[in-house]
């Protein structure tokens, strides 16, 4: 990311990781959790337990196609990884309980983040609130990824840049958007 969004000192790396929710950390009590979910840029997960112990179900599909699901629980020191299209759902079993979390881009996923990165900018595919500016660096994510994960330069039309695919009202409102804008207006997106 540094090589695009600057990662880790810019503001367009602080927008990118608070709207996407790429690095966090997670603390709850007992009974907190998720629902059961995959997450919606199709990346790549690990987390860290620091504290506490979590319940997880992970269900996805292996290197041989078959589908397998895991159930477990994570104390301090121990990692979790799952891959794209994985569903995953949690809950603390104690309080406090604490985990740290980053997103993974690699070569088995990035054409799928860009895809997803790329429909929002464009199409608003996700409620990400991502400015103009995020939007206009994330095109050079998405070259810069495709000549590492690739080893070539990007195909032309490939991901043709936002501000072409998108409407006017589309780029008007990405144009109004700043970095320090965000989806967390305290809505309850769910009950509204």
């Amino acid at each position: 990311m540094e090589a695009c969004l600057g990662y880790p000192d810019s503001d367009l790396a602080d927008e990118y990781h608070i709207k996407t929710h790429w690095k966090i950390i997670l603390a709850g009590a007992r009974g907190a959790g998720m629902f059961n979910h995959s997450d919606s840029l199709l990346t790549a997960s690990w987390h860290a337990h620091l504290m506490g112990e979590k319940w997880w179900y992970v269900c996805g599909y292996l290197l041989d196609g078959s589908q397998q699901c895991y159930e477990d629980y994570l104390v301090p020191g121990e990692t979790l990884y799952y891959g794209k299209h994985w569903y995953h759902e949690t809950q603390n079993i104690v309080t406090p309980t604490m985990t740290i979390t980053d997103t993974v881009a690699h070569a088995d996923n990035f054409e799928s983040i860009a895809d997803q990165l790329h429909a929002t900018c464009a199409q608003n595919k996700h409620t990400f609130d991502f400015s103009a500016n995020l939007c206009d660096a994330l095109q050079t994510c998405y070259e810069y990824w495709h000549e590492v994960y690739e080893g070539k330069p990007l195909p032309e039309g490939k991901w043709a840049h936002w501000r072409s695919v998108a409407g006017e009202a589309q780029v008007a409102k990405r144009e109004k958007t700043e970095p320090h804008h965000n989806n967390y207006d305290g809505r309850n997106y769910i009950t509204e």
